[in-house]
């Protein structure tokens, strides 16, 4: 096959993957916490030396979630709290440790701090327990019940560049298993009462979308150029 088409077919590849990385975006626009995913992709030049280098065809590119901070939007519930800075709230899952930027919430039936999907949230001490009325939650992520401290909020990050990838839920870990989990950074803040908007710029992925479509439809026609192109060359051989 052509170098030329092997390059054009890879492109398509690569752009319907960009394409629905974009839908995912704009469909976590109003998600909480949410940090939208970009294509991890090489030099054109790159592409193009694997190209003439081998026959075994171009790899595909991978995608990784930008972690940029979200506007901090206030609810008034005294269970939602976000991180103005960087680093991750801790949550327990059947699988282990997960972390997240979504802080939304809620008590179960023990009185258990939960997210919105049942998982614990961690403090220092484990699990976070309230037993009490009056909830307020500190800048460091001390839970004060009824004026008295009973835990304090896990919050960890690790080393950058991020090399974290997704987990299901607006969860994250790292891909590597043994990865260092380090201590809430000291500028970062826990806010009470508010939660982290989505990351994700609708505009910007709108037009992202739109350069992306036409990207597909230019290696298209480069593929039925070349294919036209064969056909009219079968011809005249026949001739």
């Amino acid at each position: 096959m052509s170098r030329i088409l092997d390059i054009a077919s890879h492109g398509m590849q690569m752009q319907v993957i960009q394409n629905d990385l974009i839908a995912n975006n704009l469909a976590n626009v109003t998600t909480a916490g949410f940090k939208p995913d970009v294509l991890v992709t090489r030099s054109f030049r790159s592409v193009l030396q694997e190209a003439a280098a081998s026959s075994a065809g171009l790899e595909a590119a991978a995608s990784r979630p930008r972690f940029e901070q979200g506007d901090l939007v206030s609810t008034g519930n005294p269970l939602d709290v976000a991180l103005e800075g960087d680093g991750f709230l801790t949550v327990l899952t059947p699988d282990g440790e997960r972390y997240t930027r979504a802080g939304v919430f809620v008590l179960d039936a023990d009185n258990q701090l939960t997210t919105q999907d049942g998982f614990p949230v961690m403090g220092k001490g484990g699990p976070v327990t309230v037993n009490g009325t009056e909830i307020v939650i500190g800048s460091r992520g001390e839970i004060m019940v009824d004026g008295a401290q009973v835990d304090e909020l896990r919050v960890v990050d690790f080393e950058k560049p991020y090399d974290l990838q997704r987990a299901g839920r607006n969860m994250y870990v790292p891909q590597d298993p043994g990865a260092t989990v380090r201590e809430k950074p000291e500028e970062t803040r826990v806010v009470q009462g508010f939660i982290e908007s989505s990351a994700v710029d609708a505009v910007a992925e709108m037009v992202r979308m739109i350069e992306v479509m036409r990207a597909f439809e230019a290696n298209q026609k480069a593929v039925t150029a070349w294919d036209e192109m064969m056909q009219k060359g079968i011809t005249l051989a026949r001739v």
